[in-house]
């Protein structure tokens, strides 16, 4: 049944790229006539807003570009996702192609995504005539055709100066304002104008959907439930602030519009189809087609000998760290597996049949799971280590990328194949060689259409958590998950065991009394330092030492590491015992004068002068599994043992 279904699949994927090239529809909300009076000089973060899927800001970027304004000039520099944009134009491409049209030449810039990995892609530093005002810029690949698009820059906010709102200015009341929201999948709509309520300072908007499937909505990372879903979705949502200077009571006509950042639009129910309107035909005839093959194999749960609420999920696997998911037990045959706060999957083994009655929202997977798409590189470690590879069929990231062996070589030998990453899936390749589920990342919250995607092709999407534990042993804990899905659950328990068993001398060692700084320098002279929540401070601090925090720097937020200026750095870890450079932002030094180079004045600090300077290696990040070797490394750096170590070289 599953080939058969591919085949029909490859001929709807075949399809999409027939009838799928995209109609994008076009915001007609009314713009506000008055202008923004001009920014005062000074560097911004800014969002850079295309027309085009294919012409963005580089994911680690989350939208954003730096805005700097001198003399009143405006240039926002961009970071894109790769070097395939060779040269942009600010203009149209027919003047791009004229003779001695000024083209704008580009930057190489590193990034550096949330699991870790690094890539050099071309920037460039486009000049802004205004701000929330579309003009047109060309660009050209290494196709050597140019293109039209028209660009944006909005929301620019003084990085000094990050929290500043401009709600200040409006009184306590009740008003009318118009309403756009950038984010989501673009296929729903809003009502506009909305009511935006004043009180105390604190603006907040009634948001109704046109559809009465969401439950909840994040709005700048904090989370809003549904109020209603009589007349469609209802919420009600901060507001940061509003476009504009002119703001009229409820009774009069609105003139501002309000903008919040939706990160995440999370459906409950039926989900939105982003195929067009022949390849949706072509799926219902498919869905047909594959209702009585179904129900033969007991995947619909019509002739299912079990109910679901004759399941008694009486048995929970045992977890010391982890908390970010929990698996229970219904007999042998099933298992019932949350992730988070909205992810819930019933695990079924392989010859049992699917449940009847089983809830919406819960997502049914069934053994074996051995075409898996595997986007969270974190997860790749588990799999090496229980001897599991072999049941990845696809992977997130290229040979080149991997530091793990068994997927380097599974790669080079075609057992597994590059689907191209979290954003940009290789749905034609998937869907013809067959795939059973997607374990993606968290990044994957800025692609929602990504999952909508591939769960209207019928195939399951699981989000890998494990970056969300406060625990480091948290994560490596995940490994019972990763056991759990391909039926190893004994032999994973076995192995965290035995990893834990490594550290079991160390955690309950007494301190060494060094303190210790992990960091990196940015290419602009700043340093990046995690915050003392962060599972490397912590890891620190398991191995008996006393991270060197800098917290109070930045106000509260999600993020994991801070960035401050070398004077604040200097002044905070001039005198730690232990320096740790973070190799993985910018590639691995070897030597003392290589950190010299990036920033002479450390070697005014006194584990530079000592010779107590480690750098961590590349691989790090992909070794999941291997965290408590990384808390074995610090003990040892700390309490001064001549052993060898895992992931710490000293600079010489």
């Amino acid at each position: 049944m599953k080939r058969t279904l591919t085949l029909i699949l490859t001929v709807l994927m075949l399809c999409t790229l027939l009838f799928g090239c995209g109609q994008k529809s076009v915001d007609g909300d009314p713009q506000d006539t008055n202008t923004e009076p001009a920014l005062a000089d000074g560097v911004y973060t800014a969002d850079f807003n295309t027309d085009s899927s294919m012409f963005h800001v580089n994911e680690a970027c989350k939208g954003k570009g730096t805005l700097t304004v001198e003399n009143g000039q405006m240039t926002i520099h961009i970071s894109l996702p790769s070097k395939s944009i060779l040269n942009l134009f600010c203009g149209t491409a027919e003047d791009a192609r004229k003779d001695g049209a000024a083209l704008l030449q580009p930057t190489t810039d590193t990034v550096t995504y949330s699991d870790g990995l690094s890539e050099e892609v071309n920037g460039f530093d486009i000049p802004v005539p205004a701000l929330d005002e579309e003009f047109d810029v060309a660009i050209i690949g290494t196709k050597g055709k140019w293109y039209d698009h028209k660009v944006s820059v909005t929301n620019a906010v003084l990085k000094e100066d990050a929290a500043a709102a401009p709600a200040e200015t409006l009184v306590d009341g009740t008003y009318t304002i118009a309403v756009t929201l950038e984010g989501g999948s673009g296929k729903a709509n809003i009502q506009s104008p909305c009511t935006l309520t004043v009180a105390d300072g604190k603006m907040t908007a009634t948001i109704v959907w046109s559809s009465s499937h969401y439950d909840y909505m994040l709005v700048d990372g904090e989370r809003c439930d549904v109020l209603s879903t009589e007349n469609g979705s209802t919420f009600e949502i901060p507001v940061a602030a509003c476009r504009g200077r002119r703001y009229h009571r409820h009774e009069h006509a609105a003139r501002d519009r309000l903008h919040a950042d939706v990160r995440r639009l999370k459906r409950r129910g039926e989900r939105m189809r982003r195929l067009p309107r022949a390849l949706l035909t072509l799926l219902a005839v498919l869905t047909l087609c594959a209702c009585g093959d179904k129900a033969q194999d007991g995947l619909n749960g019509e002739n299912a000998t079990v109910a679901w609420d004759a399941l008694s999920f009486d048995k929970t696997m045992p977890l010391d760290y982890a908390t970010q998911f929990s698996v229970s037990f219904a007999g042998d045959d099933y298992k019932r597996i949350t992730i988070g706060q909205d992810q819930e999957f019933l695990l079924v083994t392989e010859g049992a049949a699917v449940p009847s009655g089983v809830p919406e929202g819960v997502t049914v997977l069934q053994q074996p799971l051995d075409e898996i798409y595997l986007v969270a590189s974190a997860a790749m470690d588990s799999f090496a280590r229980l001897d599991a590879v072999d049941s990845i069929r696809f992977s997130g990231r290229k040979e080149s990328d991997w530091y793990i062996e068994q997927a380097k070589e599974a790669m080079s030998a075609g057992d597994m194949l590059y689907a191209g990453k979290y954003s940009e899936p290789d749905y034609e390749l998937i869907l013809s060689q067959g795939c059973d589920l997607v374990l993606e990342n968290t990044m994957i919250y800025h692609s929602p259409e990504v999952i909508e995607q591939f769960e209207t092709l019928g195939i399951p999407v699981l989000v890998e958590m494990s970056s969300y534990e406060s625990e480091p042993f948290g994560r490596m804990e995940w490994v019972k998950l990763y056991g759990a899905l391909i039926g190893k659950e004994n032999e994973a328990a076995a192995l965290f065991e035995e990893k834990m068993d490594s550290v079991s001398g160390i955690l309950g060692a007494a301190p060494t009394g060094k303190t210790v700084t992990f960091f990196y320098v940015t290419s602009n002279g700043a340093v990046n330092v995690r915050k003392s929540t962060d599972y490397v401070a912590k890891s620190i601090a398991m191995a008996g030492g006393e991270y060197v925090s800098f917290d109070n720097t930045e106000e509260e937020n999600a993020q994991s590491t801070v960035t401050i200026q070398m004077e604040a750095f200097y002044s905070g870890a001039h005198d730690a015992d232990v320096l740790i450079y973070n190799s993985i932002i910018d590639g691995g030094l070897t030597t003392i004068d290589e950190l010299l180079a990036l920033e002479p004045l450390l070697g005014d600090f006194k584990a530079v002068q000592d010779g107590n300077v480690w750098c961590l290696t590349k691989d790090f990040y992909q070794e999941s599994l291997e965290l408590s070797d990384l808390v074995v490394d610090l003990h040892t750096v700390l309490s001064g043992a001549d052993t060898p170590l895992r992931f710490l070289t000293k600079l010489q």
